[in-house]
């Protein structure tokens, strides 16, 4: 019985690597999550059905994503609603460069058989304009430590009406 023992203990005090490292599960965990970033947007699409909950799907996900770039590149981002044509309206894209405000990009072109209507407050955004020495039509302010003007967009279809509602420090939701 004592040999039995013995090889017992020799098999527990030695080290086995059963199971994987932090880093292993980060990357595994990171990997996903890229993964389901890319798939999410496009499998969603083909379970709705109203075009106005389709627009609130694409806009969230659209302003989400500059709310993280923005505090990942540690940059201040401001929104216009341009108009580029009399049937199409962009979400323009204004950042600092060089001490001057210029357009990076336009980041959407809205639906023009939808109706919108962004409400944030005007004081506050007034404020931030001022504070940033930003340009004067823009509509709706991110900034660089991930923050950004709290809002309301409704978004109209003759038979639908969804709202996106950013608090301006958690995630922008859909509110139907």
């Amino acid at each position: 019985m004592p040999a039995i023992l013995s090889v017992v203990r020799c098999k527990l005090s030695s080290k086995s690597s059963a199971g994987f490292t932090f880093l292993e599960l980060l990357v595994v965990l990171s990997i996903l999550g890229v993964m389901v970033s890319i798939v999410t947007p496009n499998l969603s699409s083909f379970f709705i059905k109203d075009s106005a909950q389709h627009e609130a799907f694409i806009l969230q996900q659209s302003l989400q994503k500059l709310v993280d770039e923005s505090w990942l590149e540690q940059r201040n981002h401001f929104i216009e609603f341009r108009d580029v044509s009399a049937k199409e309206t962009q979400l323009v894209l204004w950042q600092r460069q060089n001490d001057h405000w210029q357009i990076q990009t336009s980041i959407y072109t809205l639906d023009s058989e939808l109706t919108y209507q962004l409400e944030t407050s005007s004081s506050a955004l007034n404020q931030a304009k001022q504070s940033l020495s930003a340009v004067q039509n823009s509509r709706w302010v991110v900034f660089s430590n991930g923050e950004y003007l709290p809002f309301r967009l409704q978004i109209k279809s003759p038979s639908s009406t969804y709202t996106l509602v950013g608090d301006g420090i958690n995630g922008i939701r859909i509110e139907p």
